[in-house]
């Protein structure tokens, strides 16, 4: 059952890297995921090596597998929800920006950090543009401004980064 999972898994995960081109940090964060496992369970490492014992140790390692595949899948299935309304939104509210502005969601999906000389580059756009596209997608809540600042200011998609807490 274990290898159906891992194995179904590492098909999903690679389909929708294929798929959605948005899988840059993804494997960072599945190690992550190991690693944590492996924090909460030092108790059971601890003994493992201390009895010897490879049986434990093998199931312990399965289960580990078995927990970071079942995260994995349910964070890259929010991963394609939260792609899913946050297009339906552009498309339904930010007519002739619509282009634009899914263009910028799926850069975010790479990297979640970005300012308006950002924007204007990747679209081939003005600043004043960008500056009024990125209003928008804060008024959306697609971005949130952590700067604090009037000048050079920063976004981030705090939505999409909660996706992998």
């Amino acid at each position: 059952k274990l290898l159906k999972i891992s194995v179904l898994t590492k098909f999903l995960v690679l389909n929708f890297h294929a798929k959605h081109h948005i899988f840059n940090g993804l494997d960072t964060w599945l190690l992550g995921a190991v690693n944590k496992f492996s924090k909460n369970n030092r108790s059971i490492v601890s003994s493992i090596r201390t009895k010897n014992d490879m049986t434990q140790w093998i199931k312990y390692f399965l289960v580990g597998i078995e927990q970071t595949a079942t995260k994995a899948v349910e964070t890259l299935s929010s991963i394609l929800r939260f792609k899913s309304e946050a297009e339906d939104l552009i498309r339904s509210s930010y007519r002739s920006r619509s282009t634009n502005a899914v263009r910028i969601l799926h850069r975010l999906m790479k990297n979640p950090y970005i300012t308006v000389d950002d924007v204007a580059c990747i679209c081939g756009i003005t600043y004043n543009s960008a500056n009024t596209l990125i209003k928008m997608m804060t008024k959306d809540n697609l971005l949130v401004e952590v700067t604090g600042q009037s000048r050079n200011r920063m976004y981030v998609c705090k939505s999409y980064l909660s996706l992998f807490d």
